[in-house]
């Protein structure tokens, strides 16, 4: 199966790369960064939102957008409707599935041979009652580690949980759901074994007392 990451990489490929279209790509904080390296190498704006579809939708309205998405799932197209559309999702795919004349697994590896190999996963994690409170306090203090996976963190960014942006691009998000008592553990690296390790830092990190 395709995860949703990599379904907004393969239309933003056929749509920037293939197609020849421009425009902004816009996507949420737990989106994978691919996104931002195709757009750039295709001379297209990014715009990074909150997590919830409603940001893209904005986003749609407000700008000359060419794809807007995020990770669980949700996208559209520049020209079609500021809302989720799965219908257009899949009558896109089908559609470079019979131009490129092979799988789709393999036109993602020919993507990542031209602009990096990436990993990405969510983990979610029941909440105990006062879990999140004292998550809430430890984290809003800077109480966090200096390095997950053994990299270091560049930068912090707390617009919509906690997203740690480490060396050589990978990153992992923090995120209490808005609809479950859930904590949702984000990463991204260049490989799976990167990414498992940051991804069981973060989890150390959500569970420490």
């Amino acid at each position: 199966y395709l995860n949703p990451n990599q379904v907004l990489t393969l239309l933003l490929w056929y749509l920037a790369a293939v197609k020849g279209r421009r425009g902004l790509v816009v996507r949420t904080l737990a989106t994978t960064h691919l996104l931002d390296r195709l757009a750039q190498k295709h001379g297209c704006g990014t715009l990074e939102t909150p997590v919830g579809f409603k940001y893209l939708a904005q986003a749609m309205l407000r700008h000359d957008v060419l794809l807007a998405g995020e990770e669980s799932g949700g996208l559209s197209i520049g020209g079609h409707i500021p809302e989720k559309d799965g219908i257009l999702a899949c009558l896109l795919l089908a559609q470079i599935r019979a131009e490129a004349g092979k799988p789709l697994s393999d036109v993602l590896i020919d993507i990542y041979d031209q602009y990096g190999a990436t990993a990405t996963r969510r983990i979610d994690l029941p909440l105990q009652p006062g879990d999140r409170e004292r998550m809430e306090a430890r984290l809003g203090q800077d109480q966090f580690p200096d390095k997950f996976g053994g990299r270091w963190v560049v930068s912090v960014d707390r617009r919509d949980g906690y997203k740690f942006l480490l060396e050589q691009g990978a990153w992992t998000l923090l995120r209490f759901s808005g609809t479950e008592p859930l904590v949702r553990i984000y990463g991204e690296a260049e490989s799976p074994a990167h990414l498992e390790r940051i991804l069981a830092d973060a989890t150390a990190e959500v569970q420490r007392p």
